[in-house]
């Protein structure tokens, strides 16, 4: 028998033997039940590696599994970490949301305390086939979804082109991604063209509430919030698959943890799946497990292979990209061109020159040369197709000019409001402050904190106050905060003049000498 032979029999029994071990983690862990409403399933959490699940210091703790016993526990932590787990500290950049919103997330504080499991949440249109932070957080998260439309030009596209014929009638999507406003066009796109959707969150720190409750607002059935714990992680996929009446055929997986949670718990449905679309490389490494052993029985599409990505990366030319701004978050194209008949070479190897130069009437060039070979090419952008023209911004200045006195009002809102809240953290943590201790009563040091996050919670509530309305809650929260500053600062000068009294009474005789 050749090497070849041997360590593609080793291949196939490590990869037979992995599968197994998840079959046999996942049987002993089942037992676990959860019973938050009376439409919950039982379901195991300790079912396969996750994708979602790694300790990290820097984060947040996650919630601890109660295992039966100590040994079941041991058993669990031999469980192989290579080749199925990621960490959570893996950073939005690193996944398809390199794009994702710099608007910060609504929040409820008066949320914080209770799980999205235990509120009976419904939508505009009666429906509760959802479970988010805050339903009421749906038309911030409207305008987050709006946002990113305006950036995703292709995508919009092809979604007012197709809608009409309906090209995925009879998908039903189960999808496990990050939760971001870019996910959220995507989403409502296959939704548009015909395609029933049921989604979750493939990451526990990464979903936007707001855009979540925007989707669920919509009609789509949505189970994710940032800061879940692995119950509600597990709990959340399993809510988005198991429905009655309803059974998923394709599924958009992030990480692997969505596909092997149908393949162990509901391999009836996962049979009938006609394919499966991964992104992430931790994903398809899990995905070659099951082939490997031969228990991937559906087609799966790796989006991130090279046999993938070979359609679109040409090994003999290079492609440059003018972007308007290396930085911005959309970067959109001005213009493009390839400098062909490079000779074949590993990555890093070639050396191309890339100069960019804008002259004085602000037209840009670009040129490109490859330092083996010789090779240049180049090109001039003065204007592009779809961009600018001159009368548009010169309607751009004037619309500016009329719209000054709005704008001046909204300007001086935002100040208002950015006042209030800066002064609220403000003196709240400077009562905390331990230096203050002994200083003021503990009356006065709770009657401040309280008002102070009374007017926190007030100001996540009303982000789209009037001016009036953010003046007047500084003035009463001025009105608690003023007496207990202005006492202590009473008392500090009353401590220094007492000293420096003393200090004179007690001080050395100096007598003059002539």
């Amino acid at each position: 028998m050749t090497d070849s032979a041997v360590d593609s029999k080793t291949e196939v029994k490590q990869a037979t033997k992995y599968v197994k071990e998840t079959e046999n983690v996942a049987e002993k862990y089942s037992a676990l039940t959860v019973s938050k409403n009376s439409s919950d399933v039982n379901m195991n959490v300790g079912e396969m590696p996750s994708a979602a699940f790694t300790a990290v210091p820097t984060l947040k703790s996650v919630k601890k599994i109660q295992f039966a016993n100590a040994e079941d526990k041991q058993e669990f932590s031999k469980f192989p970490t290579k080749a199925g787990r990621r960490s959570l500290s893996r950073s939005i950049s690193q996944s398809s949301t390199d794009s994702y919103s710099s608007a910060a997330s609504y929040t409820d504080s008066s949320d914080d305390e209770t799980s999205p499991r235990d509120k009976a949440q419904v939508n505009s249109h009666g429906s509760t086939d959802f479970c988010v932070k805050n339903i009421k957080q749906a038309e911030f998260g409207r305008r987050e979804i709006e946002i990113a439309e305006q950036d995703m030009s292709a995508l919009i596209s092809l979604r007012k082109r197709a809608q009409g014929e309906k090209p995925l009638a009879g998908a039903k999507i189960v999808g496990c991604t990050h939760i971001t406003a870019q996910t959220a066009v995507l989403i409502e796109t296959l939704v548009a063209l015909g395609a029933q959707c049921r989604w979750t969150a493939c990451n526990i720190y990464s979903t936007q509430n707001e855009v979540a409750a925007a989707l669920a607002e919509t009609g789509v059935p949505v189970f994710a919030w940032k800061g879940e714990s692995e119950d509600d992680f597990w709990w959340c996929i399993d809510r988005c698959v198991n429905r009655d009446g309803w059974q998923a055929n394709m599924i958009l997986d992030d990480g692997g943890d969505l596909t092997h949670w149908v393949y162990k718990k509901y391999p009836s449905v996962f049979k009938k799946v006609r394919g499966i679309v991964e992104e992430s490389v931790t994903g398809v490494h899990r995905l070659y497990q099951l082939s490997k052993a031969g228990k991937l029985c559906v087609p799966a599409m790796n989006v991130n292979d090279s046999v993938t990505k070979q359609k679109f990366d040409n090994l003999y030319c290079c492609r440059e990209s003018i972007l308007d701004g290396a930085m911005t978050k959309d970067n959109n194209l001005l213009g493009k061109f390839e400098l062909s008949g490079l000779p074949p070479a590993p990555r890093g190897v070639p050396q191309i020159e890339v100069t960019f130069d804008i002259d004085a009437n602000g037209i840009l060039n670009v040129s490109a040369v490859d330092k083996s070979t010789g090779k240049e090419n180049k090109i001039t952008i003065t204007n592009d197709k779809g961009r600018l023209s001159k009368d548009e911004i010169e309607k751009m200045v004037q619309d500016a000019d009329k719209y000054k006195a709005e704008d001046d009002q909204q300007r001086e809102k935002i100040a208002a409001k950015n006042s209030l809240e800066s002064y609220a953290y403000h003196m709240k943590s400077s009562v905390e402050d331990d230096a203050l201790k002994g200083k003021i009563s503990e009356e006065e040091k709770k009657l401040v904190i309280d008002k102070c996050n009374q007017t926190i919670s007030w100001l996540e509530n009303n982000q789209m106050a009037e001016k009036k309305e953010y003046e007047h809650q500084q003035n009463e929260l001025e009105r608690v905060c003023k007496p207990v500053v202005a006492k202590l600062y009473q008392g500090a000068a009353a401590g220094s003049s007492s000293s420096q009294a003393g200090g004179t009474s007690q001080g050395p005789t100096v007598e003059e000498v002539d």
